[in-house]
């Protein structure tokens, strides 16, 4: 039974959040494997991302790496198969 790890990252207005998870491909059932946060630190205001993209995607390769590092303490030969993104705030604002 192959299992696939899946990575969701989550931008909300007070933190970006990583949530990691495994899933057999032969069965709907999703088990989390672990948590990490970093704070937004203003950087994201009603769904819009206000920093600068480097400060960003710092924090997110921050959060990856911690989740691959949940994995690697397992077995160091696997890694996340797949990321999913979402944005969360109370409000979202559309760009035109």
């Amino acid at each position: 039974m192959e299992k696939i790890f899946i990575a969701i990252i989550e931008f909300g207005r007070t933190k970006i959040t990583g949530v990691l998870a495994s899933k057999d491909n032969n069965s709907s059932e999703v088990a989390i494997i672990g948590i990490e946060e970093e704070l937004s630190e203003n950087l994201i205001e009603h769904g819009v991302l206000k920093g600068s993209t480097s400060d960003i995607s710092f924090k997110v390769k921050r959060i990856i790496e911690k989740l691959e590092g949940r994995l690697s303490q397992r077995d160091n030969t696997l890694h996340i198969n797949k990321v999913y993104v979402c944005v969360n705030d109370y409000t979202l604002s559309e760009l035109n």
